[in-house]
């Protein structure tokens, strides 16, 4: 089974500079610093038509005993990698984990669009799969409901980090 799920949120910045904050080694440092997740920040490029980041996530959550099962017992950590294609407002990211990676699918895309001029909405959208015979399913909840809690909070986070780090 397949779990789709949207996220979207609204900010009190433009979308311009939503955009520069999620492709800024500052915005990942106060994600890592405000978060129940570690985050390090692996690849961050401005190209001439594209703009990508690459950032490993380890979440700070004990996974359910099922799940615990399946990994061994090991910690799930993600690479997520997004690029923008300049000129647009849109994002297309993959997503990694470490543990087991055939058998999980995870993509999506965000788009940020300006409502005003100095407001914007972003919304993500994410394709998540796991092919893991009777615990897939479950996976996926939990994992869906851990990506909606997480999102939340780092709306909270960008909203924050704009504040502190608006030029003067």
């Amino acid at each position: 089974m397949t779990q789709l799920i949207e996220i979207t949120h609204e900010f009190p910045f433009s979308a311009e500079r939503w955009l520069d904050l999620y492709f800024s080694r500052g915005f990942i440092e106060h994600l890592d610093a405000h978060l129940p997740a570690r985050m390090k920040l692996e690849i961050l490029e401005d190209k001439p038509d594209t703009r990508l980041r690459t950032v490993r996530t380890h979440p700070q959550v004990e996974l359910p005993g099922f799940a615990a099962a399946i990994t061994g017992g090991k910690t799930l950590s993600f690479l997520e990698t997004s690029v923008l294609k300049k000129g647009t407002n849109k994002i297309e990211f993959s997503v990694v984990p470490n543990i087991i990676p055939e058998k999980f699918i995870i993509s999506g895309g965000a788009t940020v669009e300006a409502l005003t001029p100095t407001t914007c909405r972003r919304t993500m959208r994410t394709e998540l799969t796991i092919k893991v015979f009777a615990v897939g399913a479950r996976l996926e909840e939990f994992i869906a409901r851990s990506l909606r809690e997480s999102y939340a909070k780092g709306h909270g986070a960008m909203i924050d980090y704009e504040r502190i780090s608006r030029p003067a």
